[in-house]
């Protein structure tokens, strides 16, 4: 089973493996570190997180179904989509906020 916290350097080497995709759906994660770029997707279905760190920004989709957390950090970046919320209990307000979707900047940074 995974840790329950990642430091930045275990999540690269993760992202590195893995296409600049983090996966961690079904993983007993509980934390990410703040200042967190994804180049790729970030999956955390069905994880017991609670809360997004702080400056994350995610090069594709997010997914935050089934999971716990309730609101959205100001400063969140996705490049692509925020995958469907149903099964997870945030607030659709938390989501008419400005989320900032990057179009095409991740490809001009080599992502």
């Amino acid at each position: 089973m995974m840790k329950k916290t990642l430091s930045l350097k275990q999540v690269k080497e993760l992202m590195a493996e893995n296409n600049g995709n983090l996966n961690l759906a079904y993983s007993g994660i509980t934390r990410l570190p703040d200042n967190l770029t994804v180049g790729g997707s970030l999956d955390l279905e069905n994880t017991p997180i609670t809360k997004l760190p702080d400056n994350l920004t995610v090069g594709g989709d997010l997914n935050l179904q089934g999971t716990a957390i309730t609101e959205l950090p100001d400063n969140l970046m996705v490049g692509n989509c925020i995958l469907p919320m149903r099964e997870s209990r945030v607030h659709q307000r938390n989501f008419n906020r400005d989320i900032t979707f990057l179009t095409g900047i991740f490809m001009q940074m080599g992502f």
